[in-house]
């Protein structure tokens, strides 16, 4: 074979060669950047050090915007706890983004919330995480191959084959991931939609200390008065089944099926669930108003968290409500949807008393106060507002306050690009600087009224972060509910 023949082989061979080298490089010069960097992250700079040791760096106040893309893929509780995030402009980091987080809180022990304009980002808020975005012309292999020489071998459990999702090119989830000195970093492929198909666009590195602050209650965010649920509505249901005072087996089940409205295992027989409400009305027409109000009221919850199904046999469907309750008093709409008359019965049949309260309290909590074409934000403020003018200061305040706290912080959010989440009622207006100010100090306020009632529990701990996050100048947190929720 002639010399000239063997030159176009050769130089594809000099070719690779020099490509797999430089991608070797590459990738050791990333694993040098974020072992560098997460020396840095173990010393938990705060905003204003980091700033000072890059200058050129933009700092976002973050919130969860769901119209952009978020700098890691699946943060979890980790969305409320986020404070700011400073991206690196230079392409030597690798597109670096350090992530800072607010004060950590212990439950039960609270310190005291900062005054006004004493709430300081610079100050408070410290670097707990890491995010790069690497091109993935860089072998995956490389860069575990890399860290691996430094963290030891990755745990590889994490991953998931995209075959399960029709795509069985893919891997889904944390391909690699490793602990090392109190900090977890992880490896994960970025995938962008192109046309109906999915590409790899990118290689995603996030590393976060173990000892990240702890979102003392995502939860919190997923109902607009989230304590009265986080109990089990246990005094709610108390008072209304003291009141009613009817049959106390009978009384104990319904009260128990009323907690059930978010079990999706919980189902009862038709017959049994009919029959038993059957009895409890009968019994409370015999009663006196206020007693019949508080059977009411209890009717009420009972037919809406009430699944109904047949246990020996799953597969056999279920009559629909309006059928089961037929005769009953309960009321439905065209489409098989309750209607709460019982509950409204309560509250007109009361005048204004405990179970007036009671009902009105109820109808307050709900996460969707009706359509209308102002925002829900606004709708929900009037409709505590109303409640907090016809009902003097007792034991249910504190869940008003908190309420009303949600209700002007998501007034507050839906003025941030992205902020609703809400697809049926129309846009948040912008709000203007004084509006922006007014619902920030009315959720302070409002938060602060349920701190000085309940500084306790993980309710509290939430209440304080939320209230420290808007005396910084920073967005709420997210906001789980409303017509649509998420």
């Amino acid at each position: 074979m002639s010399k000239l023949k063997l030159a176009g082989p050769v130089l594809l061979y000099v070719v690779f060669l020099l490509s797999s080298s430089a991608q070797n490089a590459t990738a050791s010069m990333f694993a040098r950047q974020v072992e560098h960097d997460i020396a840095a992250l173990s010393s938990q700079p705060s905003v204003g050090e980091w700033q000072k040791l890059h200058p050129d760096e933009n700092l976002e106040l973050m919130y969860d915007n769901h119209g952009k893309d978020h700098y890691e893929g699946d943060l979890g509780m980790e969305f409320y706890s986020w404070c700011a995030a400073s991206p690196s402009q230079s392409p030597s980091t690798f597109g670096r983004v350090a992530l800072f987080f607010v004060p950590g809180v212990t439950v039960g022990a609270l310190p005291p919330l900062p005054s006004p304009g004493h709430a300081s980002v610079k100050e408070s808020c410290r670097m707990q995480a890491l995010h790069y975005s690497v091109s993935p012309e860089i072998p995956a292999e490389d860069l575990v191959r890399e860290f691996s020489s430094v963290w030891g071998a990755p745990d590889r459990s994490h991953a998931r084959s995209g075959k399960d999702y029709g795509h069985p090119e893919n891997i889904y989830g944390d391909f690699a991931v490793w602990e090392h000195d109190g900090v977890s970093a992880r490896l994960r492929y970025v995938y962008s939609l192109v046309g109906v198909s999915e590409a790899r666009t990118g290689i995603m590195l996030y590393a976060k200390r173990d000892a990240l602050p702890a979102a003392p209650c995502s939860e919190c965010t997923s109902s607009l008065m989230y304590p009265l649920y986080s109990e089990g509505l246990t005094l709610f249901l108390q008072e209304a089944a003291q009141t009613a005072a009817e049959d106390p087996a009978l009384t104990q089940q319904i009260v128990e099926w009323s907690r059930q409205r978010n079990n999706p295992r919980w189902r009862v027989d038709p017959t049994l669930a009919r029959n038993n409400l059957r009895k409890w009305l009968e019994v409370a027409r015999q009663r006196s108003p206020h007693q019949r109000a508080a059977a009411l009221l209890l009717a009420d919850l009972y037919v809406g968290s009430t699944s109904l199904g047949y246990a020996a046999k799953p597969d056999v469907p279920s009559p629909p409500g309006a059928e089961v309750y037929k005769g009953l008093g309960a009321e439905y709409d065209k489409q098989g949807n309750y209607l709460n008359n019982f509950i409204k019965q309560a509250e007109k049949m009361d005048q204004g008393e405990e179970v007036s309260e009671l009902a009105a309290l109820w109808t307050v909590s709900g996460d969707c106060p009706g359509f209308d074409k102002r925002p829900w934000p606004d709708l929900a403020i009037e409709h505590v507002e109303s409640f907090r003018a016809r009902f003097p200061s007792d034991q249910w305040t504190p869940y008003v306050d908190f309420a009303l706290a949600r209700a002007h912080s998501a007034k507050l959010l839906w003025s941030y690009p992205g902020g609703s989440t809400d697809d049926y009622s129309t846009e948040g207006s912008p709000l203007s600087p004084a509006g922006k100010e007014h619902e920030r100090a009315a959720a302070i306020e409002y938060f602060k009224a349920f701190l000085d009632a309940r500084p306790g529990g993980r309710e509290g701990a939430f209440a304080w972060l939320e209230a420290w996050r808007l005396l910084a100048g920073l967005p709420p947190s997210r906001i789980g509910w409303g017509c649509t929720g998420e």
